[in-house]
């Protein structure tokens, strides 16, 4: 296990009751998992080798939500970059069965841009028809070329997603 904080959680649609969860590397393994299991749009196999975290429910291998994130260490201007998000088929839409996947894994993603020094520099960019959604719900700025978490975006996302 990676990380797994006390009040990092997702709820579950039906009951309101929030399920706790961890956010583990994904393993080579895991690869042939997702595919199997077929809860996923994106081919994930594609992303091999790079840096790719599971969202799952704790003590389980149930994988709701997956992201892929590359590191800008480059001095003066450092960053974490969602590559791909991406939640369970499941998980989207008006009937999904569990809520907060997406604000989970960017919560996550923040904090790996503090653990790194990064300030919680975080940055995307997303599918045209999202751009609203990460803005409004998420609190990312828009910077032209794609979307923008600064320090005290990630600290209002972390605090909502814990």
């Amino acid at each position: 296990m990676l990380y797994q904080f006390v009040a990092m959680y997702i709820e579950d649609e039906s009951t309101g009751n929030q399920i706790t969860v961890e956010i583990d590397k994904v393993m080579d393994n895991d690869y042939d998992i997702i595919k199997e299991l077929g809860r996923f749009d994106f081919d994930w196999d594609e992303l091999k080798g790079e840096l790719v975290y599971k969202l799952v429910l704790v003590g389980t291998n149930d994988i709701e939500g997956l992201i892929a994130i590359i590191d800008h260490p480059e001095e003066g201007f450092r960053y974490l970059e969602v590559k791909l998000i991406e939640s369970a088929k499941e998980n989207i839409g008006a009937n999904k069965k569990y809520t907060r996947v997406a604000g989970t894994l960017l919560s996550f993603a923040c904090r790996e841009a503090f653990r790194k020094g990064y300030y919680g520099a975080v940055f995307l960019i997303p599918k045209t028809n999202l751009v609203p959604l990460y803005i409004k719900k998420y609190g990312f700025k828009n910077i032209g070329r794609g979307l923008w978490l600064d320090i005290d975006a990630s600290l209002e996302l972390m605090s909502k997603f814990q």
